[in-house]
């Protein structure tokens, strides 16, 4: 991200949108899951890091076990930044699901998405902020994944999993 317009620091409003969810249909089930989003000002060499101007989000690990769970977090930062300098935003959304019974389903699914706007009081007419391209700077509407679909999935690989049980055990004579 870079802020066009004269020279100098501009106030800058970034709001972010995350969530987390996961679900499980047995015991033996492990869950990872993370929504997070980091505003940086990127490094100037490939030995530095960079500075963290301001970072969010969620990280949930656990065997979760037959159960769900669910959290979203909005954030809000008023930043003072400077004009004709390039930012980092990285957003990692990442998930794992593990089941280890047989017929059992195990779902993770995260999201994250941080949008940036000219604080109250600044000219758009004077300062703009620049993406690169493809990256949209609006709120995106995530689409849920509603319990009956995760039901309608596992019960699929119930099915499944019996059908090819029987199709195994079946002999034929000639």
């Amino acid at each position: 991200m870079e802020i066009s317009g004269p020279a100098g620091t501009v106030a800058i409003h970034a709001a972010a949108h995350g969530r987390i969810t996961a679900h499980s249909t047995s015991v033996d089930t492990s869950v990872a899951a993370e929504a997070r989003w980091v505003l940086s000002d990127p490094p100037a060499t490939l030995a530095d890091t960079g500075t963290t101007i301001a970072e969010e989000g969620r990280l949930f690990t656990r065997n979760l076990g037959l159960a769900e769970h669910a959290e979203s977090f909005d954030s809000v930062f008023d930043l003072i930044l400077e004009t004709r300098h390039l930012y980092a935003i990285e957003v990692r959304a990442d998930t794992s699901a593990v089941s280890l019974a047989a017929g059992s389903l195990a779902v993770a699914d995260a999201f994250i998405d941080p949008v940036f706007s000219l604080g109250p009081g600044v000219d758009s007419a004077v300062y703009t902020l620049n993406f690169s391209d493809g990256i949209r700077n609006e709120f995106a509407t995530p689409v849920p994944v509603p319990a009956a679909l995760y039901a309608l999935l596992s019960a699929l690989l119930v099915v499944g999993r019996r059908r090819s049980r029987c199709d195994a055990g079946s002999t034929q004579s000639i």
